[in-house]
């Protein structure tokens, strides 16, 4: 086991494999698991294995390059790092460190309403562009969260609208798993910590998710901020359009 955690990974399957052996059991568990028994994981890794590439041939390919650009925000690597929580559990420095690899390979960060790292923290860390995935927890909290995602200098608002509830894992349901980590948007005391502060065995930050929203909520959104606004979860074309509609 020790010359394998000595070898340099060379892909996501033996970085995967290392991290296992690295990381605490339930940590680990909790990164890797999807919700319950896991059966639309196992769905999408199928349907991406089902993809394949069609070249084509006798073109000049002497000048080539992976570049692009999202919302006007250029990379140079077409795979961005998308929100997650909780990087505390893998790496000391969190969702700082993790920012840091995203500029170090040129590529775009999206970083967590409920992140151990302030939002402003990981903009200090990041030497590449990030957006802000945000949680509707209510107009006051909301607000407060996207007005620091503009002064912080965040490049775009990815708002989640497919989590309305937390999706309870089996894996942490077996390993009795609870996190202990700080919510580094949350730090300190005030409204923002009042509204988030919930119970003992739902904490807050998980009730909130459950605050209505809708499309009239998105209107609102739309008017608070002039950065791209970006739908997180669509699965219908009829709601894509109606997104676009709304700006």
């Amino acid at each position: 086991m020790e010359n394998n955690l000595n070898l340099n990974p060379i892909n996501l399957y033996e970085y995967e494999k290392r991290a296992s052996i690295i990381l605490p059991h339930d940590n680990w568990d909790f990164i890797a698991a999807g919700a319950m028994d896991e059966g639309t994981t196992a769905k999408n890794r199928n349907a991406l294995d089902a993809l394949s590439l069609r070249p084509r041939f006798l073109r000049d390919i002497t000048n080539r390059s992976i570049a692009t650009s999202v919302l006007g925000t250029p990379i140079s690597l077409p795979v961005m790092i998308c929100p997650t929580g909780g990087h505390g559990i893998a790496h000391p420095n969190a969702e700082c460190e993790t920012a840091m690899g995203a500029g170090m390979s040129n590529t775009l960060m999206m970083c967590s309403t409920s992140s151990n790292k302030s939002l402003e923290e990981i903009a200090a860390a990041a030497t590449g562009p990030l957006w802000f995935q945000l949680y509707h927890r209510g107009y006051d909290l909301t607000e407060m969260l996207v007005k620091r995602a503009e002064e912080a200098g965040y490049k775009a608002i990815a708002l989640t609208v497919d989590v309305p509830s937390p999706s309870p894992k089996e894996r942490d349901l077996k390993n009795d798993y609870s996190r202990d980590l700080e919510l580094g948007n949350f730090r300190g005391s005030g409204k923002a910590r009042e509204e988030i502060s919930g119970t003992d065995e739902t904490p807050g930050w998980q009730v909130s998710r459950s605050a209505p929203l809708t499309w009239k909520e998105l209107d609102w959104l739309r008017g608070l901020t002039s950065l791209p606004l970006v739908l997180k979860g669509l699965r219908t074309a009829e709601d894509a359009k109606m997104a676009v509609e709304c700006g």
